[in-house]
């Protein structure tokens, strides 16, 4: 199971992607500590198995009005670089000094940041996403 904070945080960051704001790469820099098995051996990698996801997808198209304007940009992923550690606290900064994030989702950010503050990571892996994005709270 996934701590509520990262949840939160992944969510926050599709939510702006959908909205055709950057996530400054945010899920790319998150999506290999959070691959796999995090507790329960069950990761993420098996979401596609599960048949209800895309009934969900189908409703949300068929019941959702007054979708943004924003245009669909494909962006080509080229070959993988080495992971750096330093990107993740910047691709954090970048997308909470949006200014549609600074101006309309403030309340949002100040319940991801209580939740971060609540977040007490049991392995190495998730210990070091939460020592990375530490700096959310200056930018807060």
């Amino acid at each position: 199971m996934l701590p509520d904070s990262l949840s939160h945080l992944v969510g926050f960051a599709l939510k702006l992607r959908n909205l055709g704001i950057s996530d400054h790469g945010l899920i790319r820099e998150l999506s290999t500590p959070l691959a796999g098995s995090l507790y329960t051996g069950e990761g993420h990698s098996r979401l596609y198995d599960d048949e209800s996801v895309y009934y969900l997808a189908v409703e949300f198209a068929l019941q959702t009005s007054n979708v943004s304007t924003a245009s669909l940009e494909v962006k080509r992923s080229g070959p993988s670089t080495p992971a750096n550690p330093f990107i993740l606290p910047f691709a954090m900064r970048g997308l909470l000094e949006e200014e549609y994030v600074r101006k309309e989702l403030y309340g949002e950010t100040m319940e991801l940041l209580r939740q971060f503050d609540d977040w007490r990571p049991s392995s190495k892996v998730l210990k070091d996403v939460k020592f990375r994005l530490e700096g959310i709270r200056s930018k807060l």
